[in-house]
């Protein structure tokens, strides 16, 4: 399985670290640079929409975030260029904490429950257990909000949903591909997570500010409608999945 890091080019500690874990995981990491935010000049931001951002998001242009969301789009387009049927995509300020070969192997046998695989996420996101991964993780759906982008599992179909769909950004990446209802893919998390966050990193995205109160008047009537929409198809995920588990196999 190709495995893909985001890594900034003057980011070489962060780089040796994360090579190195992976290597001890019985993984061969390939890094693919990073988009620097800073380095975005172009005015308008192409493929950037400003005024969804502002509604959905209620908070101003951050370069940096638009060139996380670049990297993303960047590695899924290498991975499609290639014949693998599934890519482990990971940005940099990670760290491996559980046996990710078991996780990933494990996964993979349940490949028909997922398209698009979170293990890593920065909240608990409220999880409901639907697989065993014969030990003591679970795959699982997440009926709140996950946020960050980490790490995740993730194959041809729903790789190519995202580029062809959410090439244009119009939320943080995080946000964007946690609506995976709308585009025609499926999601789950492992949990555990195997992989979190490396608080010896601090964030290479700075704070964007945001704007004054008016911003809710667009913001939360979104994230009313998303949040429902989001508990109605992952209530009915895992309704489906269960159901589907319990059926006699066919002879």
């Amino acid at each position: 399985m190709q495995v893909f890091v985001i890594n900034l080019d003057h980011a070489k500690d962060r780089w040796q670290n994360i090579e190195r874990q992976f290597i001890e995981k019985d993984f061969l990491p390939q890094r693919v640079s990073a988009i620097f935010g800073d380095d975005i000049k172009e005015k308008p931001v192409e493929g950037y929409l400003e005024d969804s951002y502002r509604r959905r998001h209620g908070k101003r242009t951050n370069l940096r975030e638009v060139g996380c969301y670049r990297s993303h789009i960047k590695v899924l387009r290498q991975f499609l260029a290639s014949n693998e049927p599934h890519a482990l995509v990971a940005e940099d300020d990670i760290q491996i904490k559980g046996d990710l070969k078991h996780v990933v192997n494990q996964a993979v046998m349940h490949e028909q429950q997922w398209d698009l695989l979170r293990l890593s996420g920065l909240h608990k996101g409220t999880p409901i257990g639907i697989v065993d991964l014969n030990g003591s993780y679970q795959l699982s759906v997440n009926l709140s909000r996950q946020t960050g982008s980490g790490a995740y599992l993730i194959n041809r179909m729903a790789a190519s949903k995202i580029v062809d769909q959410l090439a244009t950004m119009r939320l943080p990446y995080d946000h964007a591909f946690d609506r995976e209802w709308c585009h025609g893919y499926r999601a789950l998390s492992v949990t555990p997570y195997p992989i979190t966050q490396n608080d010896r990193y601090p964030s290479q995205i700075y704070f964007e500010g945001k704007y004054g109160p008016m911003r809710y008047l667009t913001v939360f009537p979104y994230r009313a409608v998303n949040e429902t929409l989001r508990v109605v198809h992952r209530l009915g995920q895992v309704a489906r999945t269960r159901l589907t588990m319990r059926l006699p196999k066919a002879a």
